[in-house]
Order: C-alpha cells, then structure tokens, then sequence
C-alpha cells in the first residue's frame, strides 16, 4: 500500500512507516527468520523476576474468551518467544482479532490457524493512523465450526533488548470479537439500497472510522453513502485477501468514489495490486462502490478500512509555482525527524513546484502517490533539486507503487525543491490529486 498519506494518517506499515507518513514503509525492516512453533522458551530472566509464558505450543494454547473487551494480557520476556492462543468459534461468522500497541509492546505477526492447525490468515499491521493503540489485526470468516488457534510473535525486536539490564517488559493485550451488522466500527453491504455508513469517532484522537464488509454471491455491486465535510481525505484500505491475509479466498474487485454530482473521484482495481484509495473529500454527499467480480472459493469477502482524517495541506497558487522561483513552501515539523505534508493540483500539462529547508548532511526521502490510491492523474513524476539546482534523485509512480526518492544526502543547507509533473488525466476518472510526504533525518 505505497502512498503518502494525509496529517496525521498512520500507514500500515509499523512503527517505522508511522513517522514517516507513508501507506507502505519506504524502508522495511529485515526480519530474522521466527523461531520454530515448538522452540522451548529461556529459563526464567533474572532481571525481570518472571516465569516464562506457557502457551508455547498448539497444545499449551491459551483460550481467549471473544467478546471479553481485557482479552488477555501478555509479557514478551525474549527474542524467541511464540505465544499461542486458542478460541471456539463458528462457521461463516467474522471474528476480529486484535493486539495492542503502547508504549512498551514487541511488533508482532498474528497468524491464524484452523481446528488442523493449517494456516489461514496473517497479517504485521493494524494501525490505521498514527496513535491509534492497535499493532497487529486480522477481520477473517471462519470456514468451518471448533477451535481455531492464534500465534502472535514478535520477529523484529532484537535479542540485545532482552539483555539490557534497563529494557522495560515488553506487554500487549489480545482480544477477539464476533462481528455482525450491529457491532460498532462496521458497516455490512445491504442486500438492495445503498448502505449508510455510519462512521465512528475514536476517543482519544476524534478521528472517524469504519471497516466495509461484503460476502459477493455473484459479480455485484455494493453501494455505501456518507456524508463528507471540508478539508478531509478519505483514507481507505482494501485488506489483503489470501493465507498471508485475511483468508479470504477473493483478491478481486473495483473501488469507486462518487461525489455529488455522480463524478468519478478515485478508483482502483484490487486485481492490478492497488490496495489503497486516498482521495480528498469536501462538505457535500459522496457513494463508494465495491464492484466485485465473480465469486472465487468458498471464502469468497471483502473488508474495506475507511478512515476520514484532517488532509495535508493544500496548493496555494496553481500559477505562480509553475516556476522554480514561486515554489510553495512545504512546513517542516521540528524534532529528530522532521516531516511535510503536501496535497497538489496536477492538470495535464501543469508542472508545480515545492521547497522546503534542509541542513547539510540530512537523509532525505520524498515520496508522492497519485494513480497508486485512485487519483486521475497519469505518469506522475518527480524531481528534487539541491540549492544550486542540482538534481539529487528522480523517481517515476506506477499504477500500483507510489514513487519514491530515498536516502539522498543534502549536500548543504539551503532550500531543496521539488518538482511535479505528470503525462496526463485518466479518461474517466476526476481527481487530479496528488500527495507527497517529504522527511529530513540526520544522516548516520
């Protein structure tokens, strides 16, 4: 899900990707191959004065009650620990699984099994903006009725952690929910009518959320109507079908916005491996359609995370940063690792230009998304100019990947500029949108 996502959006990509702004993490982690299902765990760490957990094992699987909203807690005492967990539960229902994240919380994988321990679903990632406490989550229907097993481990954090005499206990909370029309956070595909989609706000950042979900029959479409308003973007992710998803046996499908005016604002195709749908929304009604294809498998759904967040900030003058010399400013965050945002008007033949500040000796990343989540915009492309004028790096988007210019050193201190153009306007689709995440770090 390659994308610069709008102020302030989480990715879905880890701790890394939450700082950095973007759908996919522009520089993944290398993970260490997990430790065997059946690895023992280490003695008992003096350090921590703990016993190691039990559920090491399918058969030492510790149950997790759904529906229990305190789940159950769990301590990360090394490198090579596996936790396994179990739950009864019924065939052709949704159940969402879900694990914390806090301040002190290994990175987890959750993979889920069925009754022949055989693996189903999988996912790393679960957090749809930035400070929202989930780590890993999986939405899955369960083939078949009995007990089916979930591991979560943790195959980032290093094993130097555990040595340190001053690490915190790494914990998180596991929890598992049955979902039907009524459960809140989730809007089912109607039989007939458009389904109104009810968003709803979180507590701690009043942002607005909901997760589409669908069973296609047949090659259908769904409809689903809201309400937009001013200033916001529609952040939405189709979850990965497959054993290293969400078991949904259907990758298909077309995601379509609409405004008001029955104008086409995004779409992406599922089948071509566009996963994400970023289009800014205004104050009017707007209709998001999933057009399925034919049913494929026995497990054939769809789920659909829709999040309505505060969007980047906006093109000031369409003309005057045609030209290097009236280049919009892109505001910089202050810290370790400073971060801008920008949302860009691109018509066919129009070039715009942004500058930001950056010191000598930064590593410095760009990355822009146009077609990749459902814009119009054709063969976005981008350029970064160093203070004398200098090309520093030069990247291309493609249907499915946003582009991306990383690890370029700031030769010196000065305004760097970027410089945006594209090949053209997709025949049927509005937008003419495009976002950028610009980040400066100091070089290591």
């Amino acid at each position: 899900m390659g994308a610069a996502l709008p102020e302030p959006a989480d990715d879905r990509a880890g701790d890394d990707a939450a700082d950095d702004g973007t759908a996919t993490d522009p520089v993944p982690v290398a993970e260490p191959e997990p430790a065997p299902a059946d690895a023992p765990l280490p003695e008992p760490l003096p350090k921590y004065g703990m016993d190691p957990p039990g559920n090491v094992s399918f058969e030492s699987a510790r149950e997790v009650a759904v529906g229990d909203g305190n789940g159950v807690l769990q301590a990360v005492l090394s490198d090579e620990q596996v936790d396994y967990f179990s739950f009864e539960g019924e065939a052709g229902a949704f159940y969402l699984l879900e694990s914390s994240r806090g301040a002190f919380t290994p990175d987890n994988v959750m993979t889920l099994y069925g009754p022949d321990q055989q693996a189903l679903a999988e996912n790393d990632y679960g957090a749809r903006w930035v400070g929202e406490a989930t780590d890993t989550r999986l939405l899955v229907r369960l083939r078949e009725d009995g007990t089916h097993f979930v591991v979560l481990e943790d195959r980032v954090t290093p094993a130097l952690y555990f040595e340190a005499p001053d690490a915190p206990v790494l914990f998180y909370r596991f929890t598992i929910d049955r979902i039907d029309a009524d459960s809140s956070g989730v809007t089912f595909a109607g039989d007939a009518a458009p389904s109104s989609i009810e968003f709803v706000e979180d507590d701690s950042s009043g942002f607005r959320y909901t997760t589409l979900v669908g069973t296609p029959a047949e090659a259908t479409t769904d409809l689903f109507d809201f309400q937009g308003a001013d200033a916001l973007a529609l952040i939405g992710h189709a979850n990965e079908g497959g054993v290293t998803g969400n078991g949904s046996t259907g990758e298909g499908g077309v995601l379509e916005l609409f405004d008001a005016d029955d104008r086409l604002v995004a779409r992406i195709d599922r089948a071509q491996g566009q996963l994400d749908i970023h289009p800014p929304v205004s104050e009017q009604a707007y209709r998001f359609s999933v057009q399925a294809t034919e049913p494929s498998g026995d497990n054939d759904f769809y789920a659909i995370d829709l999040v309505l967040l505060p969007d980047n900030p906006t093109e000031l003058d369409e003309a005057l940063n045609d030209a290097t010399e009236g280049a919009q400013e892109i505001v910089m965050s202050d810290g370790f690792r400073r971060r801008g945002l920008l949302l860009s008007v691109l018509q066919p033949g129009d070039v715009d230009h942004y500058r930001f500040e950056a010191h000598e000796g930064e590593l410095l990343l760009a990355s822009c998304e146009a077609r990749s989540a459902g814009s119009g915009v054709l063969g976005l492309s981008a350029e970064l100019f160093d203070p004398e004028g200098e090309t520093l790096a030069v990247a291309r988007e493609t249907d499915s990947e946003a582009l991306l210019m990383d690890e370029i050193t700031a030769p010196a201190d000065g305004s760097h500029v970027l410089r945006l153009e594209s090949t053209g306007l997709h025949s049927e689709v509005f937008g003419d949108w495009v976002r950028c995440v610009v980040l400066a770090e100091p070089g290591r």
